[in-house]
């Protein structure tokens, strides 16, 4: 038995290891596997019990979190006393969630020219009404107006 692992392949599911066609080369060949395999085993065993109690840790770890959580929600249901009741018929339809596009606000911008002047539609309308008022003053007057000097 060397230090070196031998040279094997696997081939349909069968573990492929060639040596010489002597019984010794073949009882040689048989103690090389069960060596190198049997201590592969081990070592995987000591890997899984040692993983075994990180991952019992783990579990244990999030199992007490969703009991907690799951305490605090019922908890929070009792005293909003609000039942839960699933209709087995409904049809269960998936909640759609829609990803909303962040906006952002910005200031109007400052005007650079002077503005147009404009007028109201009040003042319009006012503007409107008063040349109309004028002109009916004409229809009713005995004479035409008098012009201003």
């Amino acid at each position: 038995m060397g230090t070196r692992e031998p040279e094997w392949k696997f081939g349909d599911g069968v573990l492929i290891h060639e040596v010489e066609a002597t019984e010794q080369a073949v009882q040689q060949g048989v103690e090389a596997v069960r060596f190198w395999l049997g201590n592969r085993n081990k070592d995987i065993e000591a890997g899984n019990e040692e993983m075994r109690s990180v991952i019992r840790h783990v579990w244990e770890t999030k199992r007490k979190q969703l009991e907690d959580s799951t305490a605090a929600t019922n908890s929070l249901l009792e005293q909003l006393n609000i039942p839960l009741h699933q209709d087995p018929h409904a049809k269960v339809k998936p909640i759609e969630i829609k990803a909303r596009q962040l906006r952002t606000f910005k200031k109007k911008p400052q005007a650079t020219s002077r503005p147009v002047p404009t007028l109201s539609h009040e003042d319009v309308v006012s503007l409107v009404d008063f040349v109309d008022q004028y002109t009916r003053q004409f229809e009713v007057a005995p004479s035409g107006p008098t012009s201003l000097k």
